[in-house]
């Protein structure tokens, strides 16, 4: 052989395969590509009922690093409380699905600018996915990077009493300061929620909260982060989130077969109808494996077909609570139907329906059957009447629980315009409470689903019934803003009654923010509209409206003939709230004018009707405004007798005004013993 041969060959070859190999080892070693979940095969499951699964239809990867997957399995040992500043709820002892969400929130908190508020909600307003488990494991693998703790508050957003943002706020700030006290001016509120925040690191996990006004308040200072959950993924636009969804087929077997119990021993098919059963939602599988544990002599089919009975394949979380004895969820949706009719929420009662109808005993008596025999449709319709029967009987507070279960049930049917109705009777019922702030959660929903089902109608009526939420809150350029959309969508759809409502919420919404002449031109506009449309009810209002704006510009005489036509038409139309309000400002404006005994005169017919009405409040006022002509005319003892009176109402109605009814008083006796 000649070697020169081979030489040749390796003498150039050599070199370039030692060059090859150094520039492999100058870089960086590859990773190995993360494993994706590939389903394995599983003959088709025989029962009919199995149809569309409710599983997510892609298989998602497992995306979460080596090191986050180790600091997981370390805190899922770990015990529960840790001590009062370590109140991260108990985890269960494994952790199963979502790990493509739990990817995504670890890589939102790891950049350079992490996001000092987190979302953790549902897809599809899905319950029973497991936010309050996956906020708890973020919070816990992420407790080394905080060192002030974690606190833990739950809303409670599934009560039919839940908690607000002023609760969650105070709640806070007495875990950091036990001894701190709150001033009854919630206004402050905000700044001593900040103050108590900052400078520290600590995680708050904030559960359970429902949608209503001011949640980015909770939004905490640098050095902090907020873990938020709820349900509802709109009402968060502003926060960055992370939706769940339940879980996947394969992420659904290996829950079970983490559990150790009975349910892992069973072949993959029945754990695929066990947890198309369960919704792939790990609040439904949990007790499903628990109750198959728990019974021993119990098959598998056995448990299929009690949750068969139970309604499972349509409302598989109900039907896995109902089974344990717990309360029952909301379920999934199906197709909508159309709502039965959209009430005017602010306004008194009136139609058939609201007259002379059934006594709230005996529609308890029908609900309570209804529920029984487990007729959702026929519980709901009593549920809705009840509550709409104790707001006629001036109980709001007992109303809103009674629409609080109307709501699960449409939310169960997936009737979204009857959820719809339901939500702005809920509205009403909070606003009628007293509590407005909770009230705008309720109308903003009952919004997007209208613009959701194209009711152009029920969402024009929604954003009027939003802006007097709002105005009742104090917030008039919002309420402003939300009539000014209620009138757009009115005006386009031709929606006249809702035309005239925008029209004088407008005006009322311009007087607040001291806008006369914009309030002037809209009161104007709604006289007409209602003298068009024949509603004299309306055409009564914006004639006082008018007069309260000539009474601004000083127009004296203007104001008095306003008011004098309100009086007249109330009259004629039997209107006696209207009348009342007629007479109190013809009261004023015969003030202005100099004609005290004329201004009494009217106040002491404002107060006939108060007593006639039995308007408590009515009657206070008007013998304060008796009681200021009284003094004006120089009878001090007549002004003190007609305080006095007034005093006594306000002081039984626990009103604020009472105060100024002492100083009045104080004021008269002062001057009295001078004289």
């Amino acid at each position: 052989m000649d070697f020169s041969q081979v030489l040749i060959p390796v003498i150039v070859i050599a070199p370039l395969v030692a060059l090859i190999a150094f520039a492999m080892k100058r870089q960086p070693a590859k990773r190995a590509p993360i494993p994706t979940l590939q389903p394995s095969p599983v003959r088709a499951l025989s029962r009919k009922e199995l149809t569309t699964s409710r599983s997510t239809t892609v298989v998602r990867e497992i995306t979460l690093s080596a090191s986050y997957e180790k600091k997981l399995a370390r805190v899922l040992k770990e015990p529960g409380e840790k001590g009062p500043l370590h109140q991260v709820p108990l985890l269960p002892p494994f952790y199963i699905g979502s790990r493509s969400e739990l990817a995504r929130a670890f890589a939102l908190l790891d950049a350079p600018e992490p996001p000092r508020a987190l979302a953790i909600t549902s897809a599809r307003e899905l319950a029973g996915v497991g936010r309050t488990a996956f906020a708890s494991v973020l919070a816990r693998v992420l407790a080394e990077r905080f060192s002030g703790g974690e606190i833990y508050v739950d809303l409670r957003g599934d009560d039919a009493m839940p908690s607000g943002i002023a609760d969650a706020m105070r709640q806070v700030v007495r875990t950091l300061n036990p001894a701190a006290t709150f001033s009854a001016d919630e206004a402050a509120l905000p700044a001593q929620y900040q103050k108590a925040l900052t400078g520290r690191s600590v995680i708050l996990l904030i559960d359970n909260v429902r949608p209503q006004p001011f949640v980015e308040l909770l939004r905490p200072p640098a050095g902090c982060l907020l873990l938020i959950t709820s349900r509802e993924p709109a009402a968060f636009s502003r926060f960055e989130t992370v939706a769940l969804e339940p879980l996947s087929r394969l992420e659904a077997r290996e829950f079970f077969r983490a559990t150790g119990s009975r349910i892992a021993r069973e072949p993959d098919k029945y754990l695929d109808l066990l947890a198309e059963l369960s919704g792939f939602l790990p609040a439904a599988m949990r007790p499903n494996s628990e109750r198959y544990q728990d019974q021993p002599s119990q098959s598998i089919d056995g448990l299929f077909d009690q949750l068969k009975k139970a309604d499972a394949f349509k409302n598989p979380l109900s039907a896995a609570l109902a089974l344990t004895g717990k309360a029952t969820a909301v379920a999934p949706k199906k197709a909508p139907q159309k709502a039965a009719r959209e009430p005017d929420l602010f306004s008194k009662f009136s139609g058939p329906e609201n007259a002379a109808g059934p006594e709230p005993a005996s529609l308890e008596e029908e609900a309570a059957a209804a529920r029984a025999i487990g007729n959702r449709a026929r519980e709901a319709r009593a549920l809705a009447a009840l509550g709409q029967a104790r707001m006629q009987n001036g109980e709001p507070r007992s109303a809103v629980a009674c629409f609080e279960r109307w709501i699960e049930i449409t939310r169960e049917s997936g009737d979204r315009l009857a959820e719809a109705d339901a939500l702005g009777w809920l509205g009403a019922g909070w606003v009628r409470s007293g509590l407005p702030n909770r009230a705008t959660g309720c109308f903003e929903a009952k919004i997007r689903i209208a613009r959701e089902m194209g009711e152009r109608g029920i969402e024009a009526r929604a954003h009027g019934d939003l802006g007097k939420a709002q105005a009742e809150l104090g917030e008039h350029q919002q309420a402003a803003d939300s009539h000014a959309e209620q009138l757009r969508i009115a005006m386009e759809i031709q929606d006249r009654a809702s035309e005239v409502d925008a029209l004088e919420q407008l005006g009322v919404a311009w007087t607040k923010l001291k806008d006369i002449e914009k309030a002037a031109t809209f009161h104007e506009k709604q006289l007409l509209a209602a003298r068009e449309t024949g509603d004299q009810a309306a055409e009564c209002r914006a004639l006082g409206h008018l007069g309260h704006v000539a009474l601004h510009r000083g127009e004296i005489e203007d104001a008095l003939a306003k008011y004098e036509a309100q009086l007249d038409l109330a009259s004629t139309l039997g209107d006696v709230p209207q009348q009342s309000h007629a007479h109190a400002s013809l009261g004023v404006a015969w003030a202005r004018q100099g004609d005290l005994r004329k201004a009494v005169a009217h106040y002491e017919q404002q107060l006939a009707i108060a007593r006639q009405t039995q308007n408590r409040l009515a009657e206070a006022t008007a013998f304060s405004n008796i009681g200021s002509g009284m003094e004006r005319l120089g009878d001090l003892a007549g002004a003190a007798t007609a305080w006095e009176s007034a005093l006594a109402i306000y002081e039984s109605l626990d009103s604020p005004s009472a105060n100024s009814m002492r100083r009045w008083l104080d004021r008269l006796r002062k001057n009295d013993a001078s004289g």
